[in-house]
């Protein structure tokens, strides 16, 4: 990888919910539990499924749970599956692909899994709605015609700065909603699930998850 895309790696998608001074060297976040079980009752995905941006594994245990063989690497140690692997190294890839990447490389890294990905496999990226916009964007990935299904969200839903979930209190104690449950962190950005299908020709469907 080179020196400038090393740097860019550690810009984790959810970044501009935070200011520079809170984040950390890895710029690492997250990506809540339920969205992953949400794309999972919304398409069908191979047995087989490569998470190469793994974090601490919060997508590849739902995936595990619900019974998939995964694929967990990351270029940082977070804990769980391989660190140490560049996600451009990567070639051939006979599995489906579900993952929420570095959104400071997300281009490139979607025009490098699309040249590798074998036809017939599909791919799930937890993105921010903006990566819609921008000439470059359309260029180097929408005009390839591979991005089929866009699922918006209803409501935001967050990714969280080094794993935490929950809010808090000033004493560290968590904030409890009128029913005692904890409250999640709130955000302010909008994410969606991007689905690109190696083969696929066509323009992309946007679709909605209702979440309350």
């Amino acid at each position: 990888m080179k020196d400038n895309q090393t740097i860019k790696v550690f810009r984790i998608i959810g970044a501009s919910n935070h200011s520079k001074e809170e984040r950390e060297a890895t710029d690492f976040y997250s990506t809540d539990s339920d969205c992953v079980k949400d794309i999972l009752e919304l398409e069908q995905f191979e047995n087989k499924i490569l998470e190469p941006c793994c974090g601490s594994g919060n997508i590849s245990k739902v995936l595990e749970e619900a019974g998939h063989e995964v694929i967990s690497t990351d270029l940082y140690d977070h804990g769980y599956g391989t660190p140490g692997i560049d996600l451009f190294t990567y070639k051939d890839i006979d599995s489906d692909i579900i993952t929420n990447p570095p959104f400071g490389i997300v281009t490139e890294f979607i025009e490098h899994m699309l040249d590798n990905l074998k036809p017939g496999h599909k791919m799930a990226l937890f993105l921010k709605l903006q990566f819609l916009e921008g000439q470059d964007r359309y260029k180097k990935v929408f005009s390839r015609k591979q991005l089929k299904t866009v699922y918006l969200y209803t409501k935001r839903v967050a990714c969280y700065k080094n794993n935490e979930m929950y809010q808090r209190n000033g004493d560290g104690t968590f904030k409890l909603d009128k029913d005692g449950n904890k409250m999640k962190m709130p955000s302010a950005v909008a994410y969606a699930w991007y689905i690109f299908e190696s083969g696929y020709q066509g323009d992309p469907v946007i679709k909605w998850i209702s979440n309350k």
